[in-house]
């Protein structure tokens, strides 16, 4: 590779920190809505959503922008792992699609029942992610930052974020920002627009804690469930 710069990958770490604290309370969130209750359903359905739509996003840019270059530039020997993270892609993403029509179905019915299948989808997902995540850690992310540039990793990040609503970015960098490493954090907000910057600044945190206060009832909810490993 011409450019030297490589990756600084420690953004990876703490996206996968926001994912796994997130789904992983989400079971417990969806079953402790009352049967009935059609407002807390939204709320929880809509948390849900805007949780499950950055995780696609975040893996539809690896699969265009990273796997493919590892692929191209690593030996023959670690090419079975990056096969790996493309087969647990396609199984998360199934059932994310799975957990989308059952969130659908919820918010229609607001019952139990309903609620019940959203859960089991979770009780599916949330352990195979998990495994997903820690083993891209500790086997993928290493690699990464040894053969791609940090241009080609800006892209990819610029990718994820593409498809995002804009008026989910304040919130979503509040939840970055929640078990993040301070630096690693400013790291991230300075690499946004120069306008933007300002309005994460200002706004971030307290959005994720209005937010939190409707999703959990408290504005400081437990964090991730897991070691600090940046």
């Amino acid at each position: 590779m011409t450019d030297t710069q490589l990756a600084d990958v420690r953004d990876m770490y703490m996206i996968h920190t926001l994912l796994l604290r997130e789904f992983g309370a989400m079971a417990g969130l969806v079953r402790g809505v009352r049967d009935g209750d059609a407002e807390q359903v939204r709320i929880v359905v809509e948390h849900i959503e805007l949780v499950a739509d950055l995780l696609h996003h975040h893996h539809a840019a690896e699969d265009s922008h990273i796997w493919p270059k590892l692929l191209d530039r690593l030996p023959a020997e670690t090419t079975l792992l990056v096969h790996e993270m493309e087969s647990h892609h396609k199984e998360i993403e199934a059932l994310n699609q799975e957990l989308t029509a059952s969130l659908t179905a919820w918010r229609v019915a607001a019952s139990g029942e309903a609620g019940g299948r959203v859960a089991a989808v979770l009780d599916e997902l949330v352990p195979l992610l998990t495994m997903h995540l820690i083993t891209e850690e500790d086997e993928m992310v290493p690699l990464i930052g040894r053969c791609v540039t940090a241009a080609e990793w800006a892209e990819m990040l610029a990718e994820g974020s593409s498809g995002l609503d804009p008026a989910s970015v304040p919130l979503l960098f509040g939840m970055l920002a929640y078990d993040a490493d301070p630096w690693v954090f400013r790291m991230t907000v300075e690499q946004l627009p120069a306008e933007l910057r300002p309005v994460i600044d200002d706004l971030a945190g307290k959005a994720y804690a209005a937010h939190a206060e409707r999703v959990y009832g408290t504005p400081t909810p437990p964090h991730a469930p897991r070691p600090d490993r940046v």
